[in-house]
């Protein structure tokens, strides 16, 4: 059974794109258009993972993280923040509120979007040609 993606954004068009590119990769997906929907979405559904856009109408993606967060079935899920705002409170905001990603859109490219959620899911193979992750520093044994 393939992962389930929920997608919430106000924009039809845009969240319809996300859409496509994630059912081409392979993943099952739901389409939100507004936080509250969104926030029930996610407490009936329990996606592997949200997409969240931050600035909607009447309850914004802010709100519908918090919200996420503050409910047992929901606190967990990963949560990929994809929004216009582009200012580093916007950012600092979204990890402390518990988001696992940042992405600015408009300028949204596929492969990189897919390649963050892989790797959030742990779901990305192993390959040469990408950089291990990297580990802390192992601490020197003391010699004897």
């Amino acid at each position: 059974m393939s992962q389930h993606i929920l997608v919430v954004d106000d924009d039809y068009a845009f969240a319809q794109a996300v859409r496509e590119w994630l059912r081409e990769a392979g993943y099952r997906v739901t389409v939100a258009q507004d936080g509250r929907t969104g926030l029930a979405l996610a407490q009936s559904q329990l996606p592997d993972l949200v997409v969240l856009d931050v600035k909607m109408p009447d309850f914004d993606g802010w709100q519908t993280l918090q919200a996420l967060r503050e409910h047992q079935t929901t606190a967990r899920i990963p949560v990929v923040l994809l929004t216009a705002c582009d200012d580093p409170g916007s950012v600092h905001k979204c990890y402390e509120l518990g988001g696992a990603w940042f992405y600015t859109k408009p300028i949204v490219h596929p492969d990189h979007l897919l390649l963050v959620i892989r790797r959030i899911l742990g779901t990305m193979a192993v390959s040469a040609d990408l950089p291990a992750a990297a580990s802390p520093p192992q601490a020197n044994p003391s010699p004897s």
